[in-house]
């Protein structure tokens, strides 16, 4: 018998849980709560880095192969968490610009006012992007309720020295960057990262430049081509 015990209680984490095989062997405890086994296997935060875990994990969610015609924005702050850092001031500002690439009714701002609050509504949701675009952070997790084919553009700034803004050495990076790119090459998905230049951790991106770089980059995307013609 084999009890996993976690502590995000929410109803997404059981739902997952529960597709991937342990529904009647789970255990929500808080923070702080003693457990005791014969056996205790301790899941550290690491790169998951073997395709096999992840074939394994979308065979069992079963992805729906659904038409990719969203794009959808995953901003920070202002209510859509982000613990204040890494906010794009100007996100919003470029939604009128894609929406002439996609059509409005097809560019979706999802934070934590978004209704999807289970795990069906959030594949439901997911699994039809064609984009998913914001600032490194935790919402892109979401990734994994998207199709295979789904392209990721993470946006980062970066001071003109290299480093990241709060960064204090080369070593100093945290390891989150690098699993952003391993997690989209092992869900078999496109990974693509868009820099500003900024000493500030909280900054405005160019939305010109912003845009003539999607356009470059997704130039054979024919909702691109047909806007262009």
């Amino acid at each position: 018998m084999i009890t996993v015990v976690f502590t995000a209680c929410n109803p997404v984490t059981i739902e997952t849980l529960e597709k991937l095989g342990y529904k009647s062997r789970q255990n929500c405890q808080s923070d702080g709560k003693q457990v005791s086994a014969e056996l205790l296997i301790m899941c550290t935060a690491t790169r998951v880095v073997h395709h096999y875990f992840f074939d394994w994990y979308q065979e069992l969610m079963r992805i729906p192969i659904a038409e990719r015609s969203k794009v959808i924005l995953l901003p920070r702050g202002k209510g859509s968490g982000g613990r204040g850092s890494r906010i794009i001031q100007n996100l919003h500002d470029i939604v009128p610009h894609l929406s002439k690439i996609f059509g409005s009714e097809n560019v979706i701002i999802h934070d934590q006012n978004s209704p999807e609050k289970t795990l069906s509504a959030l594949i439901n949701k997911f699994s039809t992007a064609r984009y998913i675009i914001g600032p490194h952070g935790g919402a892109f997790y979401n990734q994994f309720f998207s199709g295979t084919n789904t392209t990721i553009v993470e946006m980062l700034p970066v001071k003109e020295n290299g480093y990241y803004p709060e960064q204090t050495g080369p070593r100093s990076m945290s390891f989150a960057h690098l699993a952003m790119y391993t997690n989209t090459e092992c869900l078999h998905q496109d990974f693509y990262r868009y820099y500003t230049i900024s000493d500030q951790i909280n900054y405005n991106i160019n939305i010109t430049d912003f845009m003539n770089w999607f356009k470059f980059n997704f130039r054979n995307d024919t909702f691109v081509v047909n806007a262009s013609s």
